[in-house]
């Protein structure tokens, strides 16, 4: 879950990425070969169950989480300015200006 909500925004590689690491897990649950490699053993149903209730509860918390402190947030500028007085660096120019001015090393 925290790989699907770190992949985005999704490309076409990103979502076979996701796909690929989540069939991957399931291979690894499901085959015995991989169980026995990876050193798993899966006895009975309930903890297994509860494993991915609290996976599911988590990765739902987490994108609560990014949802929230997305909420807001300033979306991406524009990369065309009308004019030389717009833009990044626009603000910070003209403190450095005014401050020149102001201690005595502007024009």
């Amino acid at each position: 879950m925290l790989l699907a909500i770190i992949a985005r925004p999704y490309t076409r590689w990103r979502s076979l990425l996701v796909l690929a690491m989540a069939v991957a897990f399931a291979a690894v649950l499901v085959i015995p070969f991989l169980q026995e490699f990876f050193q798993l053993q899966l006895v009975g149903t309930t903890a297994p169950r509860a494993a991915v209730g609290l996976a599911a509860a988590a990765g739902l918390l987490l994108e609560a989480i990014w949802i929230g402190t997305r909420r807001g947030a300033p979306t991406r500028p524009s990369l065309r300015w009308r004019n030389r007085d717009e833009g990044p660096g626009v603000t910070s120019g003209r403190l450095f200006r005014r401050a020149a001015v102001v201690f005595g090393s502007g024009h």
